[in-house]
């Protein structure tokens, strides 16, 4: 097979090494026609098929069009060297996210990789190298974005160029059906892939290793006789679990983990084809239902746990239950670092503040009259259509408020307005009566 590549040479300039692999080596890059940052592929061998390897991966990834996969722009020869242009992803892999990215974020996360597996199982692709290193993490604005790479090893179910006989791919991440060969490979074998690899990023080390280690990487030539660092797993081993063990439930290696979030990575892992997930759009449906529910029960939580904070308040302390969730309807909470105005002195507002934590300044032509703490109010002004605010409040540490709007407290049942009106104004007079007197805010 050979294919015809014009030279980008004087198009594009690289400007340092992102990665090397088994297979071929990624640079970042500018190309000056399009004003703007590439990555650049090569291959490393200097095999020819290699070379048509490489471009057969730019044809079939660039099949795929779709958010969650990282996009091919074009092929060429560079220095003399075929390669392949790609979108340039600013991040990070899945393997290599921060420990303080909170695991529902990763289960988000793996949901768009799946989604991202589903547009290329529709486009009869089969990847064959799922794992952590081949999902890219970007930031941006709508938050952290997946995004699947490397399709270098991936099989056109309509044919195509392929390295038969040969076990490709990273053992860890690898399907029984690949390690083995006894079974065709199809889209069932990513699925393993994406599970294996949500998995390892759980529970910080592959399926089938006891203590966190490097990954057996199959495209590299293993001597199964061969010893091991201390520590690591014997490829022959590694081969062995993968094809007769099961993984520890990934409930037991994750303390507090869901059990529905376990359930789905071991239906995504089962030996047996059949009892996967179908395709990727599968997987990402139940990840996407498990995250769902996830943040609903974090939503019920965070809500008690607020509802037991105001309770504990003075100003709640003569309301019902109800009462209480009724303002809390009428309301959302923010948190104000320290020196962090709250309210400015001359502005309109018409939202009432209840300070759930934390101390506030109050402050009248630049100069401190008096200190508020956590259960006194303030925003009487609110009460007063088109008044402004006669002091400044500011946060003299980390402050958590609850920010009341008059106008939905107008909405609320009036037993609930009632009470609100004759706390806020009790707290008002006993303010204009105390030796400490503060202006209106």
């Amino acid at each position: 097979m050979s294919l015809l590549l014009s030279a980008l040479d004087g198009r594009i300039s690289l400007k340092g090494i992102l990665g090397i692999g088994g297979m071929g080596e990624v640079h970042r890059a500018w190309d000056a026609s399009l004003e703007r940052p590439v990555a650049v592929k090569f291959v490393r061998s200097g095999d020819p098929k290699e070379a048509d390897r490489l471009l057969l991966e730019a044809r079939l990834q660039s099949r795929v069009e779709h958010p969650h996969v990282v996009r091919v722009h074009d092929t060429g020869t560079l220095e003399g060297r075929p390669c392949i242009l790609f979108q340039l992803v600013e991040g990070q892999t899945f393997g290599d996210l921060h420990t303080d990215v909170d695991w529902r974020e990763k289960v988000r996360l793996a949901a768009q990789a799946a989604r991202g597996l589903g547009a290329a199982h529709r486009m009869g692709l089969v990847h064959r190298d799922v794992k952590p290193t081949n999902i890219l993490v970007e930031e941006t604005e709508q938050g952290l974005q997946a995004l699947l790479s490397d399709f270098g090893l991936a099989r056109d179910e309509e044919g195509g160029l392929t390295r038969s006989g040969l076990l490709i791919g990273t053992v860890d991440f690898m399907a029984p059906e690949q390690v083995s060969g006894a079974a065709p490979v199809d889209y069932r074998a990513d699925i393993y892939g994406l599970g294996a690899t949500l998995y390892a990023v759980l529970a910080g080390r592959p399926p089938y290793r006891n203590t966190p280690g490097p990954t057996a990487d199959a495209q590299s030539t293993h001597n199964l006789q061969s010893t091991t660092p201390e520590g690591d797993l014997h490829p022959g081993d590694l081969l062995r679990r993968v094809l007769e063990e099961e993984p520890r439930h990934l409930s037991s290696e994750v303390p507090g983990l869901p059990r529905d979030l376990a359930v789905v990575v071991a239906k995504a892992m089962q030996k047996d084809p059949e009892r996967r997930h179908r395709t990727g759009l599968d997987l990402a449906g139940e990840l996407t239902r498990v995250h769902q529910q996830l943040r609903q029960q974090d939503s019920r939580m965070n809500q008690q746990e607020q509802f037991g904070l105001l309770r504990r308040l003075k100003f709640f302390h003569e309301f019902s239950h109800g009462e209480i969730l009724e303002v809390m309807r009428a309301s959302h909470w923010q948190d104000y670092a320290a020196g962090e105005e709250i309210v400015k002195e001359g502005e309109m507002d018409d939202r009432f503040y209840i300070i759930a934590s934390g101390h506030c300044t109050v402050e009248r032509n630049g100069q401190s009259v008096g200190m508020l703490s956590a259960g006194e109010c303030f925003g009487e002004t609110s009460y007063v259509p088109g008044a402004k605010r006669a002091a400044t409040i500011r946060a003299a540490d980390g402050v958590t408020a609850l920010k009341v709007s008059s106008t939905l407290l107008e909405q609320v049942s009036a037993s609930c307005q009632l009470r609100f009106n004759r706390v806020f104004l009790r707290a008002l007079i006993g303010r204009l009566q105390g030796a400490d007197f503060r202006p209106a805010i």
